[in-house]
Parts: structure tokens; sequence; C-alpha cells
């Protein structure tokens, strides 16, 4: 039972990742589909894990489809492609308190160090000529 959750799991990540399914513009023709997939996913994860294992994240699946049907493709509305710039803001927040005065602090010192390193630069170029 745990390898026929993982494989529907893995068969919506193919559809998405191949842009078949909740991103086509043909949305009508995989609605549906899509929704039986997410709905038979979560009903036998939850009887293979209990629902005290069921996390937001697969909750919110059920509201996908719904959304898809509300916004469009799952382009028009997701922040995947800004995950990863988001990892980089993460490492200059230290503490809780005050985050983007933490990150307005820092991104400052980086771009005075970028000008510092650039002067360095036509600096030592300079001297090498000469």
């Amino acid at each position: 039972m745990h390898l026929i959750c993982l494989g529907i799991m893995r068969k919506l990540i193919y559809l998405w990742l191949d842009g078949e399914i909740l991103s086509s513009k043909d949305l009508n023709e995989y609605v549906t589909y899509a929704q039986d997939l997410i709905l038979f996913f979560i009903k036998t994860f939850m009887k293979l894990y209990g629902i005290h294992n069921m996390s937001h994240n697969i909750h919110n699946l059920i509201h996908l489809v719904d959304d898809v049907k509300k916004f469009g493709p799952l382009d028009n509305f997701s922040a995947f492609k800004f995950e990863n710039y988001m990892q980089i803001l993460k490492k200059y927040i230290r503490k809780a308190d005050r985050p983007l005065q933490q990150l307005y602090g820092d991104i400052l010192k980086k771009k005075e160090l970028t000008q510092i390193h650039q002067l360095f630069y036509h600096i030592l170029f300079w001297y090498i000529q000469i």
C-alpha cells in the first residue's frame, strides 16, 4: 500500500513537471483527473500513516484543484520559482526579531563589499599595467 501511495504521488509530480496537468492551457481535460489522483493520494496517505501525520501541505492538496479552477494554471499563482531565492534571504536572518532590518543591513553590507572588491580589482589592474 505504501508503494501505491508513492506511485500516485510520483505520477502527479511527473504530470506537473511535464506541464500536462494543472499547468496546461487546456485545464478542463485534466482537472477532474488531477482531483481524483489527489483525493486517492490523501485517502491512501491517511490509511498508511494516520491523520496525525497529515501536514498542512497534504491537506492543502485538496484545495489545489479549486485554486486552479479559480486562478488558472499553477504558474499563474505558484511561488515555487521564488523558493530558491528565499533560501538565500533566510541565511541573512540571524534571529526572529526585526527580519526586514536584518536583511536590509546585510544587503547594504554586501553591496558595499562588492563595490570595494570592484575598486580593488580596478586598482590592481591599473597597477599591473604600469
